[in-house]
């Protein structure tokens, strides 16, 4: 069993990963911070097992010193796709500051935790090497560069899992797939940009599976791990077209669509990039079975 300390436990991903290293038996922790929306956190985690930062340096030491985690999913991060002008703050606090503190932090233990960060498929637009997409991924690109630092001049033991787009069942946001799966139970109308773009989707279970086995190759002394970078993708990509297809086959009924309704910014990917997959893991959920399970809830 480890003791794991997981930020971003209010989103998505951070949420399953912390109820699939609970159920794993490993002892959980999370941090918050004072903005975090606390309805969306794991309900099983234990008052004492939640941890909110003040947004200072003591405060973060004292957390990392109470926990003395074995690893820490750092999940936590804001995306915006085209961001705005009061945006640029949040971003760079939320992607940058925070991890920087937990890393200037974790290099002043005595034995510090091992660190998993989150990176985006967006670090690589049209590129096998890093290329941002936009201001959101520059800023995880840039995170990576302190990542490099503190690895290579405090020692500290680090991997970055590159996550593409994940789905799942109870998914509170306004993603492709809950909205075509609305759309065909309820034939409400769903705008479409004008180009049938290709997407890799990733069932959340295979997501969370993929953190604990990073975790395991890095506690167990991390000889399989020869890159600092691993992506965690499935093997096959689906045009929008494709999903609406699948959708329609499980679901019973076509989603309601309609085409052109708005352009895609000027950089948008087409192909989506997929890097050296993290080794031991592999997806267990195809994209059909994962839309199947969704359609037949409350069936």
């Amino acid at each position: 069993m480890a003791r794991i300390l997981i930020t971003g436990a209010s989103s998505y991903l951070g949420k399953n990963i912390a109820i699939t290293s609970q159920r794993a038996g490993h002892e959980v922790h999370i941090v918050t911070r004072q903005s975090t929306d606390t309805s969306l956190l794991p309900e099983d985690i234990a008052a004492a097992n939640r941890h909110c930062h003040d947004g200072f340096m003591p405060s973060m030491l004292s957390i990392l010193e109470a926990v003395n985690a074995d690893v820490i999913f750092h999940t936590a991060g804001y995306y915006s796709r085209d961001s705005q002008l009061d945006e640029v703050e949040r971003l760079v606090n939320s992607n940058l500051m925070f991890g920087t503190q937990i890393l200037e932090a974790l290099r002043r233990q005595s034995k510090p935790a091992q660190f998993l960060n989150t990176a985006s498929t967006f670090q690589y637009y049209h590129s096998v090497t890093p290329r941002p997409l936009n201001l959101y991924a520059a800023t995880k690109q840039a995170f990576e560069c302190l990542l490099n630092y503190y690895g290579d001049i405090y020692n500290l033991r680090y991997l970055s899992l590159v996550i593409p787009d994940i789905y799942g069942p109870d998914d509170w946001r306004d993603k492709l797939v809950y909205l075509l799966m609305d759309s065909a139970k309820s034939s409400k109308a769903l705008e479409l940009p004008v180009e049938d773009i290709a997407l890799n989707l990733l069932h959340v279970e295979d997501a969370a599976a993929a953190y604990l086995r990073a975790a395991e190759l890095m506690l167990g002394g991390g000889g399989e791990l020869t890159k600092a970078i691993y992506a965690v993708t499935p093997p096959e990509s689906y045009k929008i077209s494709e999903i609406i297809q699948l959708v329609a086959e499980v679901a019973g009924s076509p989603p309601t669509v309609a085409w052109g309704k708005f352009p895609l910014p000027a950089n948008h990917v087409t192909t989506p990039w997929i890097g050296e997959i993290l080794p031991g893991w592999q997806p267990k959920v195809s994209l059909r079975s994962g839309l199947d399970a969704l359609a037949n809830i409350g069936t």
